[in-house]
């Protein structure tokens, strides 16, 4: 009976969320309505399997095919559960390195990767990308190590001073890694696509050498709950999510009920 509503209330949990509108897990990219996205592929190095994404050298990429009407200039949050091969010299020498990985990117709108061995996120006011902002803290990304992070942002506007703000949290392995709040929006709608692992035009070290085995971009931005409750769900994270320092009381409950009924 206790495993029964454990795995009902695991289940609960996995629902708060809701949809996203762009989904990659077991080998399928889908959006919102459960409909499956065709991605073109930079190069045969690309693999797409139940597995991952999985990218074998830094000229490889996924391009949504459908994509050039998705845009992200309110408010949203993206997911990666992804793992390194290998590091570059720069990163090895340099861990805030210029080396950057792409993880998703819209251009003229924003990106998210990896700079250093730091989660890394950018904002384009429309003509040139101004905001650089990397994770803070003792959480950074490792080699052959399975990581998640996740970027959550909102623009308001300010009455009192008639201008717009952008909120952007970072998150890597359930953590907290950077907070900031800018003066600026994220300009209107365009026709680019959306691209995974891919940076065209950008050159080639803006792509990526590894593996996804999960991306989400939602509409809205996820709750600290909900981005632990998601941390849960990635079993190859839970180890260095289990530090008590990283989690809310909730979660810490729901982490000593996971121990006694596995």
């Amino acid at each position: 009976m206790k495993k029964y509503l454990f795995l009902l209330a695991f289940a609960l949990i996995a629902s708060v969320y809701g949809a996203e509108i762009i989904s990659y897990s077991n080998g399928e990219l889908k959006n919102k309505a459960g409909e499956k996205f065709n991605a073109k592929k930079s190069s045969s190095k690309v693999q797409i399997s139940p597995e991952g994404f999985i990218f074998s050298d830094n000229t490889a990429g996924l391009q949504i095919l459908g994509s050039e009407n998705l845009n992200f200039n309110k408010q949203g949050s993206f997911c990666v559960t992804f793992k390194l091969d290998k590091m570059s010299a720069d990163l090895k020498d340099n861990p805030d390195g210029s080396t950057t990985d792409i993880f998703i990117l819209k251009g003229r709108q924003l990106m998210f990767g990896r700079r250093g061995n730091r989660i890394y996120v950018n904002f384009n006011n429309g003509k040139t990308w101004y905001a650089n902002i990397l994770s803070v803290g003792k959480n950074n990304i490792q080699v052959q190590k399975t990581h998640f992070a996740v970027v959550t942002y909102s623009t308001r506007n300010v009455p009192s001073s008639d201008e717009v703000w952008t909120d952007v949290k970072v998150y890597l392995d359930g953590a907290l890694t950077a907070n900031r709040r800018f003066k600026g929006s994220i300009p209107a709608e365009n026709k680019n696509p959306v691209y995974i692992a891919w940076g065209p035009n950008l050159g080639k070290v803006w792509n990526l050498n590894g593996k996804f085995t999960y991306v989400g971009i939602f509409d809205h931005v996820l709750s600290q709950a909900e981005i632990e409750n998601m941390t849960l769900k990635q079993k190859d994270v839970i180890p260095a999510f289990k530090v008590k320092k990283n989690v809310s009381a909730a979660t810490e409950k729901f982490l000593q009920d996971v121990k006694k009924n596995s």
